[in-house]
């Protein structure tokens, strides 16, 4: 398991993967629970088995509590890296339609 940079850099943490037992018993936070091998799957089914087991209300409000950090994000940063592509391309394009109109310049 890689650690986000930002999480590294935070910790102190040298840039370097750790293993997931590791983690766990360091208390990094980045690990809730450890299985054996192979038993990764099951144990996913059994806390899926879990959550539907809870009030679709419930279930729908810990989505929302999960993702909504990260929709913010995304439009706290999307945004910017939008803007850059929009303006390369505008460059790309304008570039391109130099290029034709050179083109057809040159051939007639």
């Amino acid at each position: 398991m890689e650690l986000s940079r930002r999480r590294r850099t935070s910790r102190g943490l040298p840039p370097q993967p750790a293993a997931a037992a590791g983690a766990y018993r360091t208390g990094m936070g980045v690990v809730a629970e450890v299985v054996p091998n192979g038993k990764a799957l099951g144990r996913a089914q059994e806390l899926a088995e879990l959550y539907l087991k809870a009030p679709e209300v419930t279930r729908r409000n810990t989505r929302v509590h999960f993702i909504q950090p990260l929709k913010e994000r995304i439009v706290r940063e999307v945004g910017y890296g939008l803007s850059l592509e929009g303006s390369s391309s505008a460059d790309l394009v304008k570039s391109m339609r130099g290029t034709a109109a050179e083109r057809t310049r040159t051939t007639s």
